[in-house]
C-alpha cells in the first residue's frame, strides 16, 4: 500500500473509533440512574441487568426479596387463590377505576416483612421503578396488587401520587 493510501486508511479507522465512541457515550449505560424525590415517594429509571438488583421478570409474576423471611415469587394464579377483594378508587390520572387484587396488608403477612424495613422498591416491565413507604401503604386499608384483565399486576395505592402506581409490576424489594 502506498503511503497516500495507508495515511487515508488509518484517518478512516481513527474516525470510526472516535464516532464509536460518541455513540457509546450518548447512548449511556443501564446502570445510570436517575432519582426524582417527593414526599414519602421516590423514582428512579431501573436497570435491566440481570446481575442482581434490578426489575427484571414477566408479566403476571412478581418476585419479593430484600427484608422479608419469606421471599416468593407469585403468579397471577398464586394471587387468585387468595382473598381477592374488589374496590372502586380514585387513580391520580385516570379517574375512578375498580380494580380486583389482593390487600397489601395480605401480602406484607404473607412476606413476612422484617421490623427493619420502612420502604418498598416496586419495579415494572419497563424499568420504571417506584420507592413506597411501607408506613404509607400500612395507614391505606385500600392499596392492592391488583390483577388486570390483561393479566398484568398493578399497585393501586389510593391517596398516594401516581408515582406509587405502578403498571406491570414485576419486583418488590423490602429495604
Amino acid at each position: 500500500m502506498n503511503a497516500g493510501l495507508k495515511k487515508y486508511f488509518i484517518a478512516g479507522l481513527v474516525l470510526m473509533a472516535a464516532l464509536s465512541l460518541v455513540f457509546v457515550v450518548g447512548c449511556g449505560s443501564s446502570s445510570a440512574t436517575t432519582t426524582t424525590m417527593a414526599p414519602a415517594t421516590t423514582t428512579t429509571a431501573a436497570s435491566t441487568d440481570t446481575t442482581g438488583g434490578s426489575a427484571t421478570g414477566a408479566s403476571g409474576t412478581i418476585t419479593v426479596k430484600g427484608a422479608v423471611d419469606n421471599p416468593v415469587t407469585l403468579t397471577v394464579a398464586d394471587l387468585q387463590k387468595m382473598t381477592v377483594m374488589k374496590i372502586t378508587a380514585d387513580h391520580p390520572k385516570l379517574g375512578t377505576q375498580n380494580y380486583s387484587g389482593v390487600r397489601f396488608s395480605d401480602l406484607l403477612t404473607l412476606f413476612k416483612v422484617k421490623s427493619s424495613a420502612t420502604v418498598v422498591d416496586i419495579g415494572a416491565t419497563d424499568g420504571y421503578m417506584a420507592e413506597i413507604a411501607i408506613a404509607d401503604i400500612q395507614k391505606t386499608p385500600d392499596a392492592l396488587l391488583a390483577i388486570g384483565n390483561d393479566g398484568k399486576l398493578t399497585t393501586v395505592m389510593p391517596g398516594m401520587p401516581g408515582k406509587a402506581w405502578v403498571k406491570d409490576a414485576i419486583s418488590m424489594e423490602f429495604k
